[in-house]
């Protein structure tokens, strides 16, 4: 399967009905812990054992999302996890000046840590915002991807997952994917007239440039 999926050829965007045996054949392969990297060696916050709610965002940039929801939620743990040099050390100056006590920022790439450290039903909230759409690889998108069948287990029973994007292929390819081959539940589906009051610089641009966005959120089943 895994031969068969890495010839095929997507074109973008995307056209759901005819790929959609594609996606099928993706759906039927296992996420193989094996296969991960170990992470670069990243400090392992103290969140595990935690009595208030632990959330998660993955791909946090240079942190405006991270530092604004640490500041809004401060009843919440954040963990957030950037794999690019350059942003992280972006957010982590930013980090130390807001000196926020519930955000845990963590440079490393966001698989390899959550296969290795990541606890079962860990976490509350997960956020993916404006990952890249991958237009040359499908498998790296996140409705295909079968680690997203591992990060489900790490969210906590009815735990959420939210997406933003500005590329409506891709919020489609996520309302079709996430219920019919992971088993969540859309709780929102909404396009984006404003910046919401957790943000990122992406989100921020886009609506400057009058481009619309999107907000996904599923709840996880069973």
């Amino acid at each position: 399967m895994r031969d068969f999926l890495k010839d095929v050829k997507f074109n973008f965007p995307l056209d759901l009905d005819e790929y959609s045996s594609y996606f099928i054949a993706m759906k039927l392969r296992e996420f193989n812990k094996d296969n991960i990297p170990e992470p670069r060696g990243a400090e392992i916050p103290d969140i595990v054992a935690s009595d208030i709610p632990v959330d998660l965002e993955i791909g946090a940039g240079v942190g405006l999302h991270s530092i604004q929801y640490s500041q809004n939620y401060p009843n919440r743990k954040l963990l957030a996890i950037e794999r690019t040099r350059s942003k992280f050390e972006k957010f982590f100056t930013r980090f130390q000046h807001h000196e926020l006590t519930n955000l845990f920022p963590v440079h490393d790439e966001a698989i390899s840590w959550l296969t290795y450290y990541g606890e079962k039903e860990q976490f509350s909230k997960v956020f993916i915002l404006y990952p890249n759409p991958e237009p040359r690889n499908s498998n790296q998108r996140w409705g295909n991807m079968p680690f997203l069948g591992y990060l489900k287990d790490l969210m906590i029973p009815s735990g959420s997952i939210e997406f933003r994007t500005n590329i409506e292929s891709y919020r489609e390819e996520l309302l079709k994917n996430l219920p019919n081959f992971w088993n969540f539940e859309v709780v929102r589906n909404q396009v984006l007239e404003f910046c919401l009051p957790e943000t990122t610089h992406f989100e921020k641009k886009y609506l400057d440039r009058g481009e619309r966005c999107f907000q996904i959120e599923f709840r996880k089943n069973g």
